[in-house]
């Protein structure tokens, strides 16, 4: 266990880079246009996480230069970036942050850009500040804009726009650390009231296992307070099917369920729409147990009402994922859905889904496309770190199979099978590896993260058999 909390400070950080500069955009004004997400680009190179912490990170630093000040002569060294060719020319002015101001006289472009001043002396970091808070003016002395904008195209940016319009209006760039706190509270909130109802279904041990196994799991803490990933928007929908599940024979609630399906679906995909397979059938998966346990106990009613509510909810899960494939669509298209969702296909969906055609990518994507769905699917078998603390990563396929011989061995032996964790294990495996499957070439990349999939239940419910069985066991023998 991370005692310090910082094991997770840099995971996903490089994700994180387009939650961060959609709040530095909005605190400095940038244009945005109409992605919540981005890049922006400014004097001191492309904008990063670290840039929150450390403002000095991208400018160099040598034994004849001082966090991009030369100790020699009036000249400063910047990154070659879009913005610094585009704004750092001669003729255009740099005012730093102690309020001087200096005619830009030329610019020497080689590992990085020598800018020369028409100062008499050196400028130092002590007396003009960071370079970071230099304003560059038009020859007029008019203040050209302080970064130039990259949106991240491939989802709408839900999370950035939420966060970017409150850093504008209630905070200061220290606030997203307020944020990532924030994201961490919301998933301990979301998945707190998924033991809840687990234990209000079934019993209190599967809810203390899926506690204990969502506590420990490193997967599940690094993901949890990542500002770009928004995890609490993964197990809203779980939330959902597990409420409509318990009140399913209440008409009022079912409708509840509906509704709240689309509105988690839709926030979610507005958030991107990586895991959606596994977060949608997360939301259906305890109500398919309860279908098919139906059909085992030969309940017509049962199963009537479970396939009918499955069926609805399924397809208000359905519509909201089609609302926000809309919304990006028109914002991709220019106002051309139909074209807009057409380039999402092409260029986003078919890159990370089964069915994409290699001519269409470039070669690095290749050996992902080409891949086959047995081969991606034993590359999650091999845990790269702990299944969670205390148990090594090298025991998850013993775990994984260990419940497949107990439900042989108690069909071979008594001649049944404890058909609710059956479907418990069941479902949970298609409900985890489903990604794996549809999104193939985005699995076969993405092993440094597509491990948190296994906790959206298999996990959990393989440890629950387990236990469950060593309990029986003693019991008998006691």
């Amino acid at each position: 266990m991370d005692n310090a909390n910082v094991g997770f400070k840099q995971f996903q950080a490089d994700s994180e880079r387009y939650t961060a500069g959609a709040i530095y955009a909005q605190m400095k004004e940038i244009p945005t246009g109409s992605y919540g997400l981005g890049e922006p680009t400014t004097i001191g190179g492309g904008f990063s996480y670290l840039l929150l912490e450390n403002p000095d990170v991208s400018f160099l630093s040598s034994k004849t230069i001082d966090r991009g000040y030369s100790l020699t002569e009036p000249v400063i060294v910047l990154p070659i970036n879009s913005y610094t060719k585009k704004y750092i020319v001669p003729g255009n002015q740099i005012e730093f942050q102690n309020g001087e101001r200096y005619d830009i006289v030329s610019v020497n472009n080689d590992n990085a850009m020598y800018v020369s001043l028409n100062s008499k002396k050196p400028l130092s970091h002590t007396i003009n500040g960071s370079i970071l808070n230099a304003r560059v003016l038009d020859p007029a002395g008019t203040p050209v804009v302080s970064a130039t904008w990259r949106p991240y195209l491939s989802q709408y940016g839900l999370q950035g726009k939420v966060m970017g319009w409150l850093s504008a209006h209630f905070g200061n760039e220290q606030i997203y650390f307020d944020f990532e706190f924030i994201c961490a509270l919301l998933t301990a909130a979301v998945l707190t009231l998924v033991i809840f109802m687990l234990a209000v279904k079934y019993n209190n041990l599967l809810a203390v296992i899926f506690y204990i196994t969502f506590w420990l799991s490193p997967w599940v803490v690094n993901f949890a307070r990542n500002t770009y990933w928004v995890e609490f928007t993964w197990f809203c929908p779980m939330l959902v099917g597990l409420f409509t599940s318990i009140r399913i024979s209440e008409r009022k609630y079912r409708i509840l369920g509906y509704v709240c399906a689309a509105l988690s679906i839709l926030i979610k995909s507005l958030c991107g729409y990586e895991y959606i397979s596994s977060i949608m059938m997360g939301m259906i998966a305890f109500l398919l147990v309860d279908m098919l346990l139906a059909i085992t106990e030969r309940d017509k009613n049962k199963f009537n009402l479970t396939f009918r509510t499955t069926v609805i909810i399924g397809i208000f899960a359905l519509l909201g994922f089609a609302a926000a494939i809309v919304i990006h669509g028109d914002i991709r298209g220019g106002g051309n859905i139909l074209a807009g969702i057409k380039n999402i296909w092409e260029y986003d969906v078919m890159r990370r889904a089964t069915g994409g055609h290699i001519q269409d990518f470039g070669i690095a994507y290749w050996p992902s496309l080409n891949a086959s769905n047995w081969e991606v699917l034993c590359m999650y078998f091999k845990f790269r770190t702990e299944v969670i603390t205390g148990v090594p990563g090298n025991l998850f396929p013993l775990m994984a199979f260990v419940p497949v011989l107990i439900f042989v061995y108690d069909y071979l032996k008594y001649h049944q099978i404890d058909f609710r964790n059956f479907f418990l294990y069941a479902v949970m495996f298609v409900t985890s590896a489903s990604w794996f499957y549809l999104a193939k070439p985005h699995s076969y990349i993405h092993t440094h993260m597509n491990f948190v999939l296994w906790y959206f239940g298999f996990i959990q419910i393989c440890i629950y058999v387990i236990i469950s069985r060593l309990i029986c066991w003693i019991e008998r023998k006691t």
